[in-house]
């Protein structure tokens, strides 16, 4: 999947379902974006999608509206990131 998991509005939800219909040793392939320190200027100034590291990316309400269209760049740094600190 390249730039799709951010704009899973409960990507609980996704791994659930992909956990359900991946053969066992089954593999999902993601290619999506880092917010660094210095990232994170470059998008939230020159990049129409919103990053908001303050949300809960597993919450089960989900992480922001459910618009088709709606994301947050954010998503894929806090599920990557050990608690505490990044991997």
């Amino acid at each position: 999947m390249l730039d799709v998991l951010h704009h899973l509005s409960a990507p609980a939800k996704f791994f659930q379902e992909a956990v359900r219909v991946l053969r066992p040793g089954g593999r999902i392939v993601l290619c999506e974006p880092y917010i660094s320190p210095v990232s994170s200027v470059v998008y939230r100034l020159f990049h129409p999608e919103p990053v908001d590291m303050g949300v809960q990316p597993l919450a089960e309400h989900g992480a922001f509206d459910k618009d088709p269209f709606a994301s947050n760049q954010a998503i894929p740094t806090l599920l990557c990131r050990k608690r505490g600190r990044r991997r």
